[in-house]
């Protein structure tokens, strides 16, 4: 599930700019309303909904946490969005709580019987969705569901046509990498307002051959810091926030642009509640801190150990603790995790070496960043 949605607006509820105080609001909340998905896939396989996910009564309890948190964005995601029969309930009691709401559903039939305008007029504002290739045969044989192109550029093109604002996110890895090029060129024939690309994917649904190395990784983000030169959408990047460091390495005046705003991580103006309610720092790092059941959201934000250690750049480990670059990248705590065990850790993939050692002095980017 890439993530990375970028807020376009600053939330109606909030009082001066709560985004860039990351310490006291998160500016986007994922929340995962189920995991039901009829056409299933590699990423996202087949499941029926979970008895135990969050009933009604609790969803919309849920909102009134989501209020309290004044964040940017509530990007509703998932499975098949169109599994909750509340769904339409859910998205009403947000709009009328004056939440900004995404949806990001996985791609299924379902999605042709979508009425994007009912959907505007519920207060949806912005539709996200994964294509993974420039073809149809590219990007089905990566899912691993045939006719799920079909199903995901006819519902852009749709919710483009009732004035959503549309995310593209794309997973690239060894077995699609030849449609990089190709999917430049898609993207800007589709102009969405942000394209989103991941190189993660699930333990369960990625072969270790199928990832980049280092060195990989820092050449394709080099790629991407050019391409996204030449486009007009906001490009971003999940789980990778090492293309920050390229973007400014490489003098992108984008980028300078609200900068703060750009340097969300996990736990850091980013937290993801599951379907069952649970609470995490992102959705790649599985690390349950509390359950909406019990606790108060913005409470688990603020004080938690794990999200409080997550938003101080000085206790990440190895080269990520004393990087210049660290308080706009901070490396993916999500890669960090699963290969060590340690949401801390120095990020495995990250092959940049800092010029500064530890404790040296050296300014860093977190005197841009601060609020």
């Amino acid at each position: 599930m890439p993530i990375s949605y970028l807020p376009q607006s600053v939330n109606p509820l909030s009082e001066g700019n709560p985004r860039f105080d990351f310490e006291r609001h998160p500016s986007i909340i994922v929340w995962e309303l189920t995991r039901a998905c009829s056409s299933g896939g590699r990423i996202f396989p087949r499941r029926k909904r979970d008895s135990f996910e969050l009933s009604t009564r609790e969803a919309l309890r849920f909102i009134e946490q989501a209020v309290a948190a004044r964040p940017s964005l509530l990007m509703i995601a998932g499975g098949d969005l169109t599994e909750r029969p509340d769904l339409n309930d859910i998205l009403g009691t947000a709009f009328n709580h004056g939440l900004r709401v995404g949806l990001h559903p996985v791609a299924s039939p379902n999605l042709l019987k979508v009425d994007f305008a009912a959907l505007k007029q519920l207060g949806v504002m912005q539709l996200s969705l994964d294509l993974h290739g420039s073809t149809a045969e590219s990007h089905d044989h990566f899912a691993g569901v045939e006719g799920s192109w079909e199903w995901i550029t006819q519902s852009l093109v749709r919710g483009k046509q009732e004035g959503l604002q549309i995310q593209i996110n794309t997973v690239f890895t060894h077995q699609n990498l030849g449609e990089f090029e190709p999917m430049v060129q898609l993207i800007a024939k589709l102009a969405p307002d942000v394209w989103n690309v991941s190189q993660y994917l699930p333990r369960e649904a990625a072969k270790p051959s199928e990832l980049f190395n280092g060195t990989e990784s820092e050449a394709f983000l080099k790629a991407l810091s050019k391409a996204k030169l030449g486009l007009t959408c906001e490009v971003t990047t999940s789980d990778t926030p090492q293309f920050r460091r390229v973007s400014l390495q490489n003098s992108d005046p984008d980028l300078m642009k609200n900068l703060a705003a750009k340097s969300i991580n996990d736990g850091r103006g980013l937290v993801f509640v599951t379907h069952l309610g649970e609470i995490r720092p992102g959705p790649h790092l599985p690390i349950n801190t509390g359950n909406v059941r019990e606790s108060k959201l913005l409470d688990i934000y603020r004080n938690n150990q794990v999200f409080r250690g997550l938003r101080n750049p000085a206790l990440l480990k190895g080269k990520c603790g004393y990087c210049e670059y660290n308080s706009i990248c901070g490396g993916s705590r999500g890669r960090a995790y699963g290969t060590t065990g340690d949401y801390l850790a120095q990020d495995p993939v990250c092959i940049y070496e800092p010029k500064s050692r530890p404790n040296d002095g050296t300014d860093s980017w977190r005197m841009y960043c601060d609020d």
